[in-house]
């Protein structure tokens, strides 16, 4: 994986989180499980110490911009609408689906979201 990869990725733990985080105001168990495995989908060249240590970093930015997260969110999905292909942002599109149905509850706001996403990217995501 090269940086900008690695970028890239860390970009999108600290959107998962987001989405999990803010769209309820509750990281559930059950979304931090999901979102570790949609994580991992990612990073499977990585070692289990390398992945650890990849979601020590990304979770302690999540937590170090406490006062700024939606800004972070924002700048997040720009960064990806022009630096990631169409295909990779539809499979993170996806997982946000899959994080929101990992509580058994998808409510309005993630879909609010995804849909957002969605179109800011271009793609044509249907919930």
């Amino acid at each position: 994986m090269n940086l900008q990869e690695r970028k890239n990725l860390k970009n999108i733990g600290y959107l998962y989180l987001a989405f999990a985080h803010l769209t309820d105001s509750e990281l559930s168990e059950k979304e931090l499980n999901e979102i570790l495995k949609q994580l991992r989908k990612y990073t499977a060249e990585f070692s289990e110490t390398e992945f650890e240590r990849f979601l020590e970093e990304t979770m302690r930015w999540y937590n170090d911009t406490a006062d700024s997260r939606v800004e972070m969110v924002q700048m997040i999905a720009g960064k990806i609408h022009y630096e990631v292909d169409d295909v990779l942002k539809e499979s993170f599109l996806k997982d946000l689906v899959a994080i929101a149905k990992a509580d058994d509850d998808f409510i309005e706001a993630e879909k609010n979201l995804i849909n957002t996403l969605s179109n800011a990217w271009g793609l044509d995501v249907k919930l």
